[in-house]
């Protein structure tokens, strides 16, 4: 586990630190669209407030506005709301530094047809340089039906509000992060 982290943390570092001037909003359709194989996707410095592109990583990323359904080949996410809990209110054994627990409530649907699970490593959430592995539970390990949707929660130990977005993988990539080719980010609204 600790060496897919590693092969993921640089890139996404980097990512993040090239998109984190672009955390604007944008007006436009409901929905970010998924890049077939035979489209050109743009090359670009940094994430755009929405839309498709390469970035100098070799990633190709979609990302959608706050508010907007981010929607890769094999899965949608919409963030429906996020919750900032301060620790200072909550019981509990935290790793150090943690002052938030963010809580993400989500709709993430499944485009294919098969029954697929939602992987511990498929769901981040990026701010500044920092990626935040999700913590266990909520949605994570859950299973969405072929075609459908599934409503739930992830959540994250923080050490202040973050500005940011949730970086999703596709179901097909979940577990080898590391070599995915195509990711998402879904941005919120600030808390």
């Amino acid at each position: 586990m600790c060496a897919v982290i590693r092969r993921v943390v640089i890139p996404l570092i980097l990512a993040y630190a090239l998109a984190s001037g672009c955390s604007g909003s944008s007006s436009g359709s409901s929905s970010a669209s998924a890049v077939s194989s035979k489209e050109t996707v743009r090359t670009a410095q940094t994430l755009p407030a929405r839309g498709t592109v390469k970035l100098p990583d070799g990633r190709v990323y979609t990302v959608a506005a706050p508010g907007q359904v981010l929607r890769l080949d094999d899965v949608t996410l919409n963030i429906n709301g996020m919750d900032w809990m301060s620790t200072a209110t909550l019981d509990g054994n935290f790793p150090p530094g943690t002052k938030y627990v963010a809580t993400a409530a989500i709709t993430i649907g499944n485009t294919t047809s098969d029954p697929q699970t939602v992987g511990p490593t498929q769901i981040w959430l990026l701010s500044g340089s920092t990626p935040f592995l999700a913590n266990p539970g909520g949605i994570v390990n859950k299973q969405v039906p072929a075609g459908k949707t599934r409503d739930g929660k992830v959540s994250f130990y923080l050490p202040r509000k973050q500005v940011g977005g949730l970086l999703l993988y596709r179901f097909a990539d979940s577990t080898a992060i590391a070599e995915a080719k195509h990711v998402g980010v879904a941005r919120y609204r600030k808390g």
